[in-house]
């Protein structure tokens, strides 16, 4: 019984410590609208979009921080970042930092 005991404590303390590991390694930083992944929103990040949406290939892609409206890609999301640029406004808070936690389900 003492033996079970101590099995059953190890496999908890092995369960806590994978859990806490999960929950602070799956969540990242990303910069909204930084298509590119470079930390910055600049006009280059539009053209990524744009050529991730026609099919042609980019260097690099972050598809998260590119879906600024968070409706999946489209030109919206080109277009939002072209008018933050200009100074037309930002109701997606293009330019912040935000955190996505790859093991959360988006609810749908």
């Amino acid at each position: 019984m003492k033996t079970l005991k101590s099995v059953i404590s190890v496999l908890l303390a092995i369960a806590i410590v994978f859990a806490a590991a999960m929950s602070v390694g799956a969540l990242t930083e990303y910069v909204r609208g930084d298509a590119d992944g470079n930390g910055v929103v600049t006009a280059v990040d539009v053209t990524v979009i744009q050529r991730h949406i026609v099919g042609i290939e980019t260097k690099s892609f972050v598809k998260i921080a590119a879906d600024v409206d968070g409706k999946g890609l489209s030109i919206v999301d080109a277009s939002a970042i072209q008018r933050y640029l200009v100074g037309l406004g930002n109701p997606y808070n293009i330019g912040e930092t935000f955190t996505y936690d790859e093991y959360e389900l988006p609810v749908v």
